[in-house]
């Protein structure tokens, strides 16, 4: 499994606990045993996972403030799940990963997912969160 595959299970992981409201390592558990395991890259997708469910809130609130005038709860559950990835690698995790990337990696990510304006959407938040 490459990286940029990791970051897509990492994303369906959080569009995942979205959708079910449980924000729990026991969901994350079951999902990497199903899909990940003896995955070189589960190391960092347990990193990010982590610092994900230690610092929600937080994450959260860095989308808010960079989203103008859209709340958590209006957005697309894909798009939220990019942001809240990216966010988490740009900020709260130790996995050194370039701000570019994490916004490159997020953008591309929401074109695959998201709608037509999902791309744009992701990277001018994203962009906002890294000049916060």
């Amino acid at each position: 499994m490459r990286r940029n595959e990791a970051r897509e299970l990492l994303m369906q992981l959080l569009f995942m606990m979205e959708a079910r409201a449980e924000f729990t390592p026991e969901i994350r558990d079951l999902m990497f045993n199903e899909y990940a395991e003896g995955s070189e890259q589960l190391a960092y997708m347990k990193l990010v996972s982590d610092a994900f469910l230690a610092h929600k809130d937080e994450i959260d609130e860095l989308i808010e403030a960079a989203s103008d005038k859209w709340h958590i709860n209006r957005m697309a559950k894909v798009d939220l799940a990019v942001l809240r990835l990216a966010v988490c690698e740009m900020k709260f995790s130790d996995s050194e990963i370039p701000v570019e990337v994490a916004i490159n990696e997020a953008v591309n990510l929401a074109k695959k997912y998201g709608d037509d304006n999902s791309g744009k959407f992701v990277n001018g938040v994203l962009g906002k969160v890294s000049r916060q």
